[in-house]
């Protein structure tokens, strides 16, 4: 069964992140339809966590839910850093295509969205002293990740570990440019329709 097939694999992966990536890659067995339930768990994680997180260890005021505040801060981002990774292996001849990259840093997420939604479930049941337990449940999370995406640069794209670094680095300034120039953008976009809106007005007040 692929499903099946995919499962242990991503399971292998988790563990023996540069040979399964390989492995994936070689015979290309990246699942598309996987890494979209990953992206999906994720917005459904940074939800819970937002919301569900024990009134102990929780800041957030939960009647100003934003959705697409954290859809844009999960899924558009990862979209940004694929797009970035992307754009940045093509100058440092990298073999990766976007699809794969796509899939392989999805599948870097997992340790990261489990362990998120691990503490929120713990979040519920410890004490205020207890919050080093959360602190090093979340930083085991975020390492193993980041074990993987290293992993990921390293197999998809061919890359030695100190070529993988600079990749990432030029990703996070790719990312960094691109969240600019939207800034940028929007700046301007809101300054148009202010002043369309102002010759509006003039008309219809002197009307």
């Amino acid at each position: 069964r692929p499903g099946l097939r995919t499962a242990r694999g991503i399971l292998r992966l988790l563990f023996h992140g540069t040979e399964e990536y390989e492995e994936l890659k070689y015979h290309r067995r990246f699942s598309p339809k996987a890494s979209l339930l990953i992206l999906l768990a994720w917005f459904a994680a940074a939800i819970a966590e937002r919301q569900l997180t024990g009134f102990i260890f929780n800041r957030n005021n939960l009647d100003e839910l934003n959705i697409l505040s954290l859809f844009a801060s999960t899924v558009l981002m990862f979209t940004l850093v694929v797009i970035g990774n992307w754009s940045v292996s093509t100058l440092l001849d990298g073999k990766g295509r976007f699809g794969e990259i796509w899939i392989s840093l999805s599948y870097a997420l997992i340790p990261f969205i489990t362990t998120t939604a691990l503490g929120v479930l713990m979040s519920n049941a410890l004490v205020a002293e207890e919050r080093v337990f959360l602190l090093i449940l979340q930083v085991i999370g975020i390492l193993w990740s980041f074990y993987l995406v290293m992993s990921a640069m390293m197999s998809v794209h061919q890359y030695s570990f100190g070529k993988a670094v600079i990749c990432l680095l030029l990703t996070a300034a790719a990312v960094a440019f691109m969240l600019f120039l939207f800034v940028l953008l929007f700046g301007l976009v809101q300054q148009f329709i202010s002043f369309f809106r102002t010759i509006y007005n003039e008309i219809m007040f002197r009307r």
